[in-house]
Formats: structure tokens, sequence, C-alpha cells
């Protein structure tokens, strides 16, 4: 963890290397890492950034998921919707045939009416005639 706090700070100034034999002098003022602490620190780079692809798919899979059920639920309440409102419709128009039905199979009242009122004048005419003869 320490050596990451001074790669840090150390990743401002040009990075300067060599390979040193043991006894042998620096040649720059900086830290002197062995081989395996060198390969800790890549491993550990590789590992920063394999874990950071890791997240990013990992956020990126859940989003597309949330997504992809939101989309499915909006078309499942679009779907129900349309079959309520095709009920609805189907429920009106057979009500309408019903009316028309009822309206086309209804007697003619006006015609009734009429010969009730022919029928009517003619055995009223009829008494009269009749007790006007009995009366004679």
């Amino acid at each position: 963890m320490i050596p990451l706090l001074f790669l840090s700070s150390a990743l401002a100034q040009d990075a300067q290397y060599t390979q040193l034999e043991a006894g042998e002098l620096a040649p720059f003022a900086g830290y002197l890492f062995n081989e395996t602490a060198t390969a800790e620190l890549i491993v550990e780079k590789q590992f920063s950034m394999s874990e950071c692809d890791l997240r990013v798919d990992f956020e990126v899979n859940r989003i597309s998921a949330e997504y992809d059920l939101q989309l499915s639920l909006s078309e499942i309440r679009a779907t129900a919707e349309q079959e309520k409102l095709n009920y609805l419709l189907q429920q009106n128009e057979e009500q309408l045939d019903n009316y028309i039905e009822l309206a086309t199979k209804r007697p003619n009242t006006q015609l009734w009416f009429a010969g009730g009122m022919a029928v009517g004048i003619a055995t009223s005419v009829t008494i009269f005639y009749a007790a006007t003869e009995i009366s004679k």
C-alpha cells in the first residue's frame, strides 16, 4: 500500500529505471524495488484494471437488465391496456348492435295508433247508425 502512495507522487516525474546488481550504487535518488516488488506492482496494476473492467461490465449488465425489465413491464402494461380497450370496444359494439336490433324489431306504434283510431271511428259510426235505425 505504501509503495502505491509513493507511486502516485512519482507519476508526476519522468520515470527512470535501471537494473542494479547487488552492491552497486544507484545512479539516482529514489526507491529500489526487487523483482518481486516490481512484479507485485505490475500485477496490482493489471488486477486493478481487470477489477475496474469487471465493475464496469457488472454495472453495464445491471443497468441493461433493469432497462430490459422496465421495457418488458411497459410492454406488458401496454398489451394489457390494449386488450382492455379492445374488450370495452367489443362490449360497446355488442351493446350498440343490441340497441339497433331492439329498435328495428319494435312494432311501428304509429301504424298501431292509426289502426286503432280507424277501428274506433268505424265502431262509433256503426253504433250511431244502429242507434238511429232502432229509434225509427
